[in-house]
């Protein structure tokens, strides 16, 4: 997904997810599945207020059809827009709808990011709020749950890193155990590592005291579990990193890579749940599309994309003609910012799309300077071949000898039209069914080879030959067919 930001802050963002409350020693859970739906007003769902307006973070989300209900935010959102026929929020502020997995969604998230500063978090009271609170919609002890069979050394070491710190209040308590697991601190010798050796009876304890070395949910586990033994509030949650800022598009392109898990502290006197991140720094990954020649074509790449999905997709077509206009006019002012700026780089683009002749004229003319011609024409060669494939004239055959991306990027728009073409005979994939188990389930020679083809290059890093990617072509074809001789 990519996420553009407007607003209070941008620093330390986090896309949340789904948070945990429950821990059985092995697994996290929600301990509650009530949930709660929100009205919408113009697709407009509201879920909470705010004390002061200037905290309020404004994240729009533009996300590739992927298959999960859960709707990303940053932390305490509190309206959302987008056109979902429904969301669902649990008593742990995890936000959910239908799973979108056929489809771009684009929604806009405002959320209030602001977190007390440490010093009024030192100074909050351990008192228990008398019941439901804003920010606390199930018992804080929920928060302090322990297995039975939890190791007592758990506890142990938790005491002993909370004294060498010298914490005498939860927030530094909390500081003190996220510093010994992600920089050492106080006796710690951890290191990141997607290699899973914990094991046991109790895998928890075996990498607080063995191993020592896990990925991102033993470090926020560890955390959770070492604080709730201090009696401290805490909860797991999963979602992603804010991913790789990429200035082209003025926005944070969000990738597999940056999935994450960290922990929420409760604070009572200030009924704010808090971040931390026990994880090492060689566990968050900084950015994935590299450097040099290659680094740069991705983020236009990814630049171009994001406008189209802006400008055309996610736009009527009023909206489309609008928006042509405004930035018709305007051409001129953004012509000699064209490498260094969003905005220049999104204006060349729409005048391109919108004003035919004469916006070509004027993106030639802007790129004639030096500095701006390379990137001006790499945006200009990607958003060509963009055009040519939104209107079916870049076969799959040809997107498939792009490279793994552009072939992966292909195959999920043909299992799409795949899709499409079942759904309008009554057969659509159930939530539950793998694509697998819903091709077997279909029955037809034709679904079950596309089937396999997506799998292999949108899970097995495969690409696809000319010859397959043809043959797929070919069996979408019959299936429409089909569709039209029923129509018949």
């Amino acid at each position: 997904m990519r996420v553009r930001v407007e607003g209070s802050s941008r620093a330390a963002l986090r896309w949340r997810g789904v948070a945990l409350d429950r821990f059985d020693g092995r697994n996290w859970s929600q301990s509650e599945t009530t949930s709660v739906y929100s009205d919408s007003d113009g697709n407009l769902f509201k879920l909470g207020t705010t004390e002061d307006i200037t905290r309020l973070t404004t994240q729009t989300f533009f996300v590739e059809p992927v298959d999960t209900p859960v709707i990303f935010a940053a932390p305490r959102a509190l309206a959302l827009q987008g056109a979902f026929p429904y969301v669902r929020r649990d008593r742990d502020d995890g936000l959910a709808s239908r799973p979108h997995t056929l489809e771009r969604v684009t929604y806009t998230v405002h959320s209030d990011t602001h977190e007390p500063p440490p010093e009024r978090l030192r100074a909050a009271s351990t008192a228990r709020p008398a019941g439901a609170t804003a920010n606390l919609r199930r018992p804080l002890d929920s928060y302090l749950q322990l297995p039975a069979s939890l190791d007592t050394r758990v506890a142990s070491l938790a005491v002993l890193v909370a004294q060498r710190a010298g914490a005498r209040n939860a927030y530094d308590a909390a500081r003190a155990v996220e510093a010994h697991l992600n920089r050492n601190a106080y006796g710690g010798d951890y290191r990141y590592s997607l290699e899973m050796r914990a094991g046991g009876a109790d895998p928890l304890s075996d990498f607080l005291l063995n191993v020592r070395a896990g990925h991102c949910e033993y470090f926020a586990t560890a955390m959770a579990v070492m604080l709730r033994t201090l009696g401290v509030p805490a909860r797991i949650v999963n979602g992603f990193q804010p991913g790789e800022y990429n200035a082209a598009a003025d926005a944070f392109v969000v990738r597999q890579a940056d999935a994450h898990s960290w922990v929420e502290v409760y604070f009572a006197q200030e009924d704010a749940w808090v971040a931390f991140d026990p994880t090492p720094a060689d566990g968050r990954p900084a950015g994935t599309s590299g450097t040099g020649l290659a680094g740069s074509l991705r983020r236009y790449a990814d630049a171009f994309e994001l406008f189209w999905i802006q400008h055309v997709v996610a736009y009527d077509r009023q909206g489309q003609r609008t928006l042509a206009r405004t930035l018709s006019s305007q051409i001129s002012s953004y012509r000699m910012a064209a490498s260094e700026s969003a905005d220049g780089l999104g204006a060349l683009f729409a005048a391109w799309t919108g004003g035919r002749g004469r916006g070509l004229a004027s993106v030639l003319g802007a790129v004639a300077s030096p500095a701006v011609f390379v990137p001006a024409s790499l945006l200009l060669a990607g958003v060509g071949l963009l055009w040519l494939r939104r209107r079916g004239l870049a076969r799959v055959g040809r997107g498939a000898k792009g490279g793994g991306e552009a072939a992966a990027a292909a195959v999920v728009e043909f299992y799409a039209r795949m899709s499409a073409s079942l759904a309008s005979r009554g057969l659509s994939r159930r939530p539950e069914q793998t694509p697998l188990e819903f091709a077997e389930a279909v029955g037809a020679p034709e679904v079950l080879s596309i089937t396999n083809a997506y799998n292999r290059v949108r899970f097995g890093a495969r690409d696809l030959t000319g010859a397959e990617a043809e043959e797929v072509e070919r069996q979408l074809l019959t299936l429409e067919r089909q569709q039209l001789i029923r129509d018949e």
